[in-house]
């Protein structure tokens, strides 16, 4: 499930869609959102900083805040603090297959995948878009053929591919292993994203680990700047989510 601060973007995003309140309108003050949601002010600060990422609206102290625009701009806000957020962040992406090709794994592979060398592995290459079109993400998933066959179909495909695969080999993703870095985009990926070329991009990495650590499926994937935004909420071991605290 969305975390409560989610829930009341979505819901306030929603109103906004909607002309209530209208573009260049303020929103209610914020005691009066947070009476009206049950929330306390720390969860509902974090919901309006996702509507201002978002472009929908605009804050300044002393002034409330207001509406900037009706529909948000293609931007993706993706929270992710678990594995089961890592995995839902695709559910209403399209998935755009570029590319499909199968090559027998060299040492190192083998080795990443606990496999022998030479077992047949397949590279997919893919664009990920929002419901208006615009590509979110450009991905490069590599997985061995024996799984691979669980890929298929992909035309209309929505989703985590990783849970996809995972379910068809009757288990689940245990595990992810990720990693972030600040990248320039290069002229053919930049072309593909419909972005400026050299322009800021967010690589990420992830390898999705099944059973016993099993890996099923090792993925690189560029976000240009601008249509992508990763967040975590983090806290010690044992405290309550402070993000709900009253």
């Amino acid at each position: 499930m969305p975390a409560r601060w989610q829930e009341i973007a979505q819901a306030l995003a929603a109103r906004i869609r909607a002309g209530d309140p209208p573009v260049g309108a303020l929103l209610p003050g914020e005691h009066a959102l947070c009476e009206r949601f049950g929330a306390s002010r720390i969860t509902l600060r974090h919901a309006l900083a996702e509507l201002e990422r978002r472009g929908l609206v605009s804050r300044r102290r002393g002034a409330g805040t207001r509406v900037e625009a009706a529909e948000a701009r293609d931007l993706y806000v993706h929270d992710a603090s678990s594995v089961d957020e890592v995995l839902r962040f695709t559910a209403d992406l399209a998935f755009d297959l570029l590319s499909r090709e199968q090559a027998p794994a060299d040492a190192d592979t083998a080795r990443e995948f606990g496999i022998a060398a030479g077992t047949a592995m397949i590279t997919l290459r893919a664009l990920r878009r929002g419901p208006g079109g615009l590509p979110v993400c450009l991905s490069v998933h590599r997985l061995p053929r024996a799984l691979g066959i669980a890929a298929e179909p992909l035309h209309d495909f929505r989703g985590s591919l990783a849970t996809r695969l995972a379910r068809a080999n009757a288990e689940n993703v245990e595990a992810i292993r990720q990693s972030l870095e600040a990248v320039a985009l290069p002229p053919d990926d930049a072309a593909t994203l419909q972005a400026p070329t050299g322009g800021a991009a967010l690589l990420t990495r992830r390898v999705y680990l099944g059973r016993s650590g099993r890996l099923l499926l090792a993925s690189r994937s560029l976000f240009p700047a601008g249509r992508y935004v990763h967040t975590a909420s983090l806290r010690r071991a044992g405290l309550p989510d402070l993000g709900d605290a009253t």
